[in-house]
């Protein structure tokens, strides 16, 4: 028993350790920043030093560049359609093309059948 409980207390010591470092090192990254700086970023809450400057967010109409995009992508999406469209089109041609290709192959094939019967039979008439 009291080896799980030396156990126990030494797995705690190490993830303690090793998320001090590694909330450590993810500071060092961030720059600079304090930790009530970090956490309001975070939460997009303005901090003591920018309170002045901070103000939320307006809610104004589209930008230009918003709605040429808005623009583009109707029109990309018409030609898809479109496109679709034409795809379906030329698939049923293609299917229509391939059987009624299967059918002449069919009645050539009977055709070539006939002939050689044809054949056989006035070879056995000329003797």
């Amino acid at each position: 028993m009291k080896r799980k409980l030396i156990v126990v207390i030494v797995t705690l010591i190490i993830i303690l350790i090793g998320g001090y470092y590694y909330g450590k090192e993810n500071m060092q990254y961030q720059g600079d920043v304090s930790p009530e700086k970090v956490t309001s970023a975070k939460w997009g809450l303005p901090n003591k030093d920018t309170a002045e400057k901070w103000e939320p967010p307006t809610k104004s109409g589209p930008t230009t560049n918003e709605i040429e995009l808005k623009s583009q992508l109707e029109d990309l999406d018409e030609q898809l359609i479109n496109t679709r469209a034409e795809l379906k089109l030329t698939q049923e041609k293609l299917i229509l093309a391939n059987s009624k290709n299967t059918i002449l192959e069919k009645d050539l094939e009977d055709a070539r059948d006939t002939l050689e019967t044809l054949q056989k039979v006035l070879e056995r008439l000329s003797e």
